[in-house]
């Protein structure tokens, strides 16, 4: 963890000290439950609470001192006050990271950028000298507290994702992350409630190339040049397609393309990899996915592009196990349940369930257990009907939909030829538990976080068997 200077805090926030500084401050937090003896308090106002009524908690946790938008003479702790708390840890993660000399990597995404930051860890090595964003700490508060703990004297490498949900946030995020590589993994129907469409998401995601630093690199998978916005990009990029869509070498200018084909095993995907000019490499993924397949080339190819052979990135891809809830595959009193219920969007749910099918026979029971898709906005009903006309389907296929667009996606079913007996709409909790538990085939499980679907199966007795992120 770096250690921080309270007198470069003051200069780099214009804040003022209220209280004898802290000889060091070590990391920064915003919840005074979690937080470590010597990190820094910020106090952070929602609209649910405010983080200045914590002040004092923290101060008992063994905060080293807090930023504050007032000063609190009853909190027993210094206290750097500035204007506004979030606007100046943002600053001062944007200060600390051009201090940060080694590569800085971006990644953005609709759905996958978890999993590829993740890839990318492994495909770099030595992990202990890559600090990555921990958990999905990637939005106006979770970048900046991820790039905080970034410590030059330790780490050679960041790997900082960048979510978003509304208009103008990327320019934020991008501004302080200033990135050397940037990551694209997809482009698809995600917090359309705010961005509105999803040719705004493209755009939106775009703007942080806007802020790569000069010489730096763009990947991104071949299906985002569908959207102008990624065509017109200035700079070197490089693609990641299908080798049945481009070659490595079609590649023009500042454009490079490194190609990838799949081959199906028993328990596993072998990724074949061409790169310009280079011998192909390959590796096996556990993953049916081919959006999961993609992130691992795009991974790969930004693992070659900082320096690391080839072969030796692509043999640690191999050792990738994805995050928890982000397609595991479990076995359960001799079922296969695939579980992947930490969020959805049409792209992930599709690319989702096309894995599951191509892992389970379209003869063998298959209860799908699906959850709404969440922040879609005014699309919400189309989009949740257009994911049930395009169900793959099988002979014994049964479905339980959850959330409040389970009608929507009832009528894309039926529209496909699923028959409505084998649909089931909300069933109390107790039922949709007994449900699955008296499947005796395989089960999908896919939703928004929202609905907590991992409560349907006792995952303290399922032990993994292998894991598979679909997004």
């Amino acid at each position: 963890m770096p250690v921080f200077d309270p007198r470069l805090l003051s200069d780099w926030t214009g804040g003022d000290w209220r209280g004898p500084p802290p000889g060091r401050i070590c990391g920064f937090g915003i919840d005074s439950r979690v937080l470590r003896p010597g990190q820094f308090f910020v106090a952070i106002r929602t609209p649910s609470r405010d983080g200045h009524a914590y002040v004092g908690a923290a101060g008992r946790a063994g905060a080293s001192g807090a930023l504050v938008g007032h000063f609190d003479p009853e909190a027993g702790l210094a206290q750097l006050v500035v204007e506004d708390p979030v606007r100046a840890l943002q600053g001062i993660a944007r200060m600390h990271r051009a201090r940060f000399p080694g590569p800085v990597i971006g990644i953005t995404g609709s759905c996958g950028k978890t999993s590829t930051k993740d890839l990318l860890t492994h495909a770099l090595g030595d992990r202990s000298a890559v600090w990555a964003t921990e958990g999905n700490l990637n939005n106006a508060l979770g970048l900046p507290l991820s790039l905080l703990g970034c410590d030059p004297d330790l780490h050679r490498h960041a790997v900082i994702e960048a979510g978003i949900s509304e208009p103008g946030e990327m320019n934020q995020l991008a501004a302080i992350l200033n990135p050397d590589v940037a990551l694209l993994t997809s482009i698809g129907a995600a917090h359309l409630q705010a961005l509105g469409s999803v040719e705004a998401v493209a755009c939106e995601k775009a703007r942080l190339f806007e802020h790569l630093r000069p010489g730096g690199r763009v990947f991104l998978p071949v299906d985002c040049l569908q959207w102008s916005v990624f065509r017109a990009l200035a700079g070197p990029r490089t693609i990641v397609a299908p080798a049945s869509v481009c070659r490595p070498d079609a590649g023009d200018g500042g454009q490079s393309a490194v190609t990838f084909e799949t081959f199906p095993e028993v328990s596993s995907l072998r990724v074949l990899v061409r790169f310009p000019g280079g011998r192909p490499v390959e590796f096996r993924l556990r993953s049916t996915s081919l959006g999961m397949v993609s992130n691992a080339v795009l991974a790969l190819a930004a693992a070659v592009e900082l320096g690391r052979d080839p072969s030796e990135a692509a043999r640690r891809l191999e050792d990738w196990r994805p995050a928890s809830l982000r397609g595991e595959i479990m076995e359960c009193s001799g079922r296969l349940i695939y579980l992947d219920c930490y969020n959805a969007n049409p792209v992930s749910m599709l690319d989702a369930v096309r894995a599951f099918v191509e892992r389970v026979d379209a003869s063998t029971p298959r209860l799908f257990l699906i959850g709404s898709m969440e922040e879609l906005g005014e699309r919400s009903a189309d989009l949740h009907e257009s994911v049930g006309r395009e169900w793959p389907k099988g002979l014994q296929d049964r479905f339980v939909l959850i959330g409040d667009r389970s009608p929507d996606l009832y009528r894309g079913l039926i529209e496909a030829g699923h028959p409505s007996s084998a649909i089931t709409l909300n069933p109390p909790d107790h039922e949709l538990a007994s449900l699955v538990e008296d499947w005796e085939g395989a089960v999908f499980i896919k939703g928004s976080r929202r609905h907590r679907l991992e409560k349907c199966i006792g995952l303290a007795t399922a032990p993994a068997i292998g894991r598979e992120a679909a997004c």
